[in-house]
C-alpha cells in the first residue's frame, strides 16, 4: 500500500485559482469603470467572470491560473472545457454580436496552436484556429477531450468559426501575486506610493468581503461600477494628505481665441474633434493649473520634485486609460471612430480623481494633463488623445520649432 502524504490531499492550487479569479474580476471591473460607470460583473453565474450592461454580456471570461509553467495546446483540457463552457452560452442564447470571450491563463500558448491565433495581435487569424482545433479533434485519443469537445464538435463548421471569431486568448497572464501588482497600478490615482499597499489591502477586503456576498446570494445580483467608485472614494479620503491652498479662486477667466490658439494642447483637442465648449474649458483649466502650480512652488507648499511626481502619477494613468482605449479600437478604424475613441480617452483621463497632495479641485489635474499635452518628448507629444496622436501630431508636420 502505497504511503501517503498530507500533500496529497491539498487543495492549494485550486484555491489559487479562485483566489486568481476574484482578484481579475476586480481587476476587470477597476479597468472598466472609468470609461463604463454603468457595467457590473457577475462571478460564478454565467461564466467564471461576466462583464455586463443592461444589453447583457459585454464580456465573458475564463480564467485558468497554474502555479508553473504550462502549455495551452491544441490538445489541452484546459481548452477544451473553456469552448465547451462558452458553447453552453451560445446554446443559452446570453451571446449578443459584440460578446467578447476571453481566456486569460497564466500557460502558454505554442507557437503554431490555435490558441497563438486567437491573441489580439496582427496574427489574429481564427480561421487557421478552427483549422487546427479540428485536426486536433481528428487526431485526439483522449477520452477526456473528446467528451470535453463533444458540445464544439457538435457545432456545424460555420458555426464553430463564428464562436472563435469572438474568443481572443490572453495567454502569459501575470499570475496570483502580480495580478496585485497590477491592481497597485490602478491605485495611484487614490493614495501616495507609500500608502498603496495599505489602501489595496483595504479595498481587496471590502473586496473579497462583497464576492463572498454576491456568492452566497447565487449571484442574482451583480455587482456594480457604482459600488467600486463609492468605496474607492471613501479609501481616499482615509488616506488623503493635508489639503493645500488654491490661489487661483478668484482668478478671472482668460479670453480664449481658439482661431489663432496654434497651442500643441489645443491641436490635440482638434485632432480628437471637441467641440467649441470643451476646448474652452480646456484652455481655462490650462491657465489655472499653470499658475496654481507655479504659486505652490514659489510660495513654498510643495517643491518641484512634487510637482514631477505628481506629472510621472498622472502619465502612469494616462498610460494605463489609453490603452485599454486603444484595445477595444477595431483594427483598420477609420477617422470617426478614432476620433469618438480619443475623446472617450480624455472623459476618462479627466473623470479621474489623482490629487496633488489631496488638493481637492479637479482643475488642477485637468489642466496639468493638458500642461503634459502641450509638451514634447522627442518628435512626438508626451501624451495624446487620439489613438494615433504620435503620427498626426509631430514636430516636423506642424513645423515646430521647440
Amino acid at each position: 500500500m502505497p504511503v501517503l502524504s498530507p500533500k496529497d490531499f491539498t487543495a492549494a492550487p485550486q484555491m489559487a485559482g479562485y483566489l486568481f479569479q476574484c482578484r481579475y474580476a476586480l481587476l476587470l471591473l477597476l479597468e472598466r469603470e472609468p470609461f463604463d460607470p454603468a457595467c457590473r460583473v457577475n462571478i460564478e453565474k454565467f461564466d467564471d467572470v461576466t462583464v455586463e450592461r443592461l444589453g447583457g454580456i459585454v464580456r465573458s471570461v475564463q480564467t485558468k491560473h497554474h502555479g508553473g509553467s504550462a502549455a495551452l495546446t491544441d490538445g489541452s483540457v484546459d481548452w477544451w472545457k473553456t469552448l465547451r463552457a462558452w458553447c453552453a452560452l451560445r446554446d443559452a442564447k446570453r451571446l449578443t454580436d459584440s460578446t467578447i470571450l476571453s481566456l486569460v491563463t497564466t500557460a502558454t500558448a505554442p507557437a503554431k496552436s490555435a490558441a497563438a491565433c486567437l491573441r489580439k495581435d496582427d496574427d489574429r487569424a481564427p480561421e487557421l484556429a478552427l483549422e487546427r482545433l479540428r485536426a486536433a479533434l481528428h487526431a485526439t485519443t483522449s477520452d477526456d477531450v473528446k467528451s470535453t469537445a463533444a458540445a464544439f464538435k457538435g457545432l456545424k463548421k460555420a458555426q464553430q468559426l463564428s464562436l472563435l471569431q469572438k474568443v481572443f486568448v490572453f495567454d502569459t497572464s501575470p499570475n496570483l501575486k502580480d495580478v496585485r501588482t497590477e491592481l497597485k497600478r490602478h491605485l495611484w490615482r487614490v493614495a501616495e506610493g507609500h500608502r498603496l499597499d495599505a489602501c489595496l489591502d483595504a479595498l481587496e477586503g471590502w473586496w473579497f468581503s462583497r464576492v463572498a456576498e454576491h456568492l452566497e446570494g447565487g449571484a442574482t445580483e451583480p455587482i456594480t461600477a457604482t459600488e467600486l467608485t463609492l468605496k474607492v472614494a471613501d479609501i481616499r479620503e482615509t488616506y488623503r494628505r493635508g489639503a493645500i491652498p488654491d490661489y487661483v479662486a478668484n482668478l478671472t477667466p482668460p479670453r480664449v481665441n481658439l482661431a489663432n490658439d496654434r497651442r500643441l494642447f489645443v491641436e490635440q483637442l482638434r485632432l480628437i474633434k471637441a467641440n467649441e465648449g470643451r476646448q474652452v474649458a480646456a484652455v481655462s483649466d490650462f491657465t489655472r493649473a499653470a499658475t496654481q502650480r507655479s504659486e505652490l512652488v514659489r510660495k513654498g507648499n510643495i517643491d518641484r520634485l512634487d510637482l514631477q511626481q505628481y506629472d510621472e502619477k498622472l502619465c502612469s494613468e494616462w498610460r494605463r486609460l489609453f490603452s485599454i482605449r486603444q484595445n477595444e479600437v477595431p483594427l483598420g478604424a477609420g477617422d470617426v471612430e478614432l476620433e469618438k475613441a480619443g475623446r472617450e480617452t480624455l472623459t476618462a483621463v479627466e473623470a479621474q480623481q489623482l490629487s496633488l497632495r489631496g488638493f481637492p479641485e479637479p482643475y488642477l489635474m485637468r489642466g496639468s494633463y493638458h500642461s503634459l499635452a502641450n509638451r514634447w518628448a522627442g518628435s512626438t507629444p508626451t501624451l495624446g488623445w487620439h489613438p494615433h496622436y504620435g503620427k498626426r501630431l509631430t514636430k516636423t508636420a506642424r513645423g515646430a520649432t521647440k
